[in-house]
C-alpha cells in the first residue's frame, strides 16, 4: 500500500482499500485521485455513506468542480434531493432524466425541456429524432423546420395542416409543393399549392407536365378571365414553335381563340385541320 501512495497509484490503492471494507480510506483516495465518479458509485453502493450529508455533499462539491453535472445528479437523485438533481441533469443536457424528475417536481417544466431537447439536437444535426420533441413542446413551427429540413416531406405535410393561416408558412408550402411537382406527386402538390392560394404555381405545375385539363380547370377556377386568355395564348404559341400543334390547338380552343387555332394551320399548310376547324366552329 505504501509503494502504491508512493508512486501515485491512489486509485490503485483506493480499490484495494475498497475491497478490504475500509470505505472511507478508499473514498478519500479516491477523491485524491480526481475520481469523483469513482467515489460517487462507492458512496451510491453503501447506504453508510448516503446517510452522511457532509459526506455526499463533498463528492458531489467534487463532481460539479468537474463539471459531471449527469453523475452529480444522480447521486443527489440517490439521496432524494430532487431538486438539485434535476438542477444538475438540466446542466448536462440529460433530458430524459431531467424530464422525468420534472413531472414529478415541475410539470410546467416539462414543454420548455423538450423544446431545448429539440434544439439539442438539431445543433448536433439530429433533425429527425428533434422532431417529435418539438410537437411535444407544441412548438409546431420549429417541428415543421425540423421536418422540412430532415426532408421527411410525408411528416412535413402532416405538421403543416396544424397551422390555420397558411400565410404563417407559406414559404414551407412552396417548399413542399416544388418538392412533390418534382417528384410527380401532382395531386399531393396541387393540394398544398391551393391551400396556401399559390394557385399560379400549380397552374403552371400541369402546364410544365402537359396536365392541360387539370390546368385549364384550375385557372378558370381561380384567375381572372383575361389571364387565362393571355397565359393560355402564350403556351400555345410556345408549343406550336415546338411543332406540338395538336397541343397548342387544345390551348387556342380553351380560351376559346378557334381563328387563332386555324391561323396556326393554315402557317403550316395543315389544311385538312383547318377544314376541320372551320367545320365543327362555322359550318356545324
Amino acid at each position: 500500500m505504501k509503494w502504491l501512495m508512493e508512486t501515485k497509484q491512489e486509485e490503485r490503492a483506493g480499490e484495494l482499500k475498497e475491497k478490504d471494507g475500509d470505505y472511507d480510506a478508499a473514498l478519500s483516495l479516491y477523491l485524491k485521485a480526481g475520481l469523483p465518479t469513482r467515489a460517487s458509485r462507492l458512496v451510491q453502493n453503501n447506504s453508510v455513506m448516503l446517510q452522511n450529508d457532509e459526506l455526499v455533499a463533498k463528492v458531489a462539491s467534487a463532481l460539479l468542480r468537474g463539471e459531471l453535472f449527469e453523475q452529480a445528479g444522480e447521486l443527489y437523485e440517490k439521496v432524494n434531493q430532487t431538486e438539485k438533481a434535476f438542477d444538475c441533469y438540466r446542466k448536462a443536457q440529460a433530458f430524459p432524466r431531467a424530464i422525468e424528475l420534472a413531472r414529478i417536481i415541475s410539470p410546467s417544466e416539462v414543454v420548455h425541456l423538450e423544446e431545448q431537447w429539440g434544439d439539442h439536437l438539431v445543433a448536433n444535426k439530429q433533425l429527425d429524432t428533434a422532431i417529435s420533441h418539438y410537437i411535444e413542446a407544441g412548438k409546431t413551427l420549429k417541428a415543421l423546420e425540423a421536418a422540412v429540413a430532415a426532408r421527411q416531406w410525408k411528416k412535413s405535410v402532416q405538421i403543416i395542416q396544424v397551422f390555420d393561416d397558411p400565410k404563417v408558412v407559406a414559404k414551407y408550402y412552396a417548399q413542399l409543393g416544388q418538392h412533390f411537382a418534382s417528384n410527380q406527386e401532382y395531386s399531393t402538390a396541387d393540394q398544398l399549392y391551393v391551400k396556401a392560394g399559390m394557385y399560379k404555381e400549380a397552374i403552371n405545375m400541369y402546364n410544365q407536365a402537359g396536365e392541360w385539363d387539370k390546368a385549364h380547370k384550375l385557372a378558370m377556377q381561380y384567375l381572372e378571365p383575361n389571364e387565362v386568355t393571355t397565359m393560355y395564348i402564350s403556351h400555345a404559341k410556345t408549343l406550336e414553335e415546338q411543332g406540338k400543334l395538336r397541343e397548342a390547338e387544345k390551348l387556342y380552343l380553351y380560351v376559346p381563340e378557334p381563328d387563332m387555332a386555324i391561323s396556326m394551320y393554315k402557317k403550316h399548310h395543315q389544311y385538312d385541320q383547318v377544314k376541320r376547324l372551320k367545320t365543327v366552329f362555322y359550318f356545324a
